[in-house]
């Protein structure tokens, strides 16, 4: 409950109690701490741990866990000198992305997410002399298991430099 940027599949797969399962309080302290290490959600809402409902008739609980979701993406900025003059560095991340939905308009808000990938695009230049930019995409749960798919790429630009590579150490051990 709670959850409103994240999917339900994303939750789920972190979680060690599963419905019809033995109760166990390791479990559940399984399952929160997965769901810590997502960082999509407040410590604050997974630290009381879930609502536990015991129904000593039918001798079964049910669990809920209250979610709070917490921003996720983030941006980068900075500066450094170099042999080219002053070089900037913009970089956006966003850690909860969702590709399936790229292509559905309402599902950006202000980018489809929900879905627990990475997107990363990124951008360094100097103006006309040097640039770089960069993309890199990561699915955690590839086919609906725990196995990292991803891809990443980069174009760098440099005009008007020549390089001469000197060795400094040649002969030496």
């Amino acid at each position: 409950a709670g959850n409103t940027k994240t999917k339900d599949h994303v939750i789920r797969r972190e979680l060690t109690t599963i419905p019809g399962g033995t109760f166990s309080r390791t479990q559940i302290q399984e399952s929160i701490r997965r769901l810590m290490q997502l960082n999509y959600f407040t410590q604050e809402s997974l630290a009381g741990g879930p609502s536990v409902d015991v129904r000593e008739e039918s001798k079964t609980v049910d669990l809920a866990y209250n979610l709070a979701e917490t921003g996720t993406d983030q941006l980068e900025l900075s500066g450094t000198w170099g042999r080219f003059g002053l070089i900037l560095m913009l970089r956006f991340n966003f850690n909860n992305f969702s590709a399936q939905n790229v292509l559905k308009g309402d599902e950006w808000k202000p980018l489809p997410a929900g879905d627990g990938q990475r997107f990363s695009v990124g951008i360094q230049t100097n103006g006309r002399r040097y640039q770089q930019y960069s993309l890199s995409f990561t699915e955690p749960w590839f086919k609906g298991r725990p196995r990292q798919l991803g891809f990443s790429t980069s174009f760098s630009r440099i005009a008007g430099y020549t390089y001469y590579i000197e060795d400094n150490n040649a002969g030496q051990l």
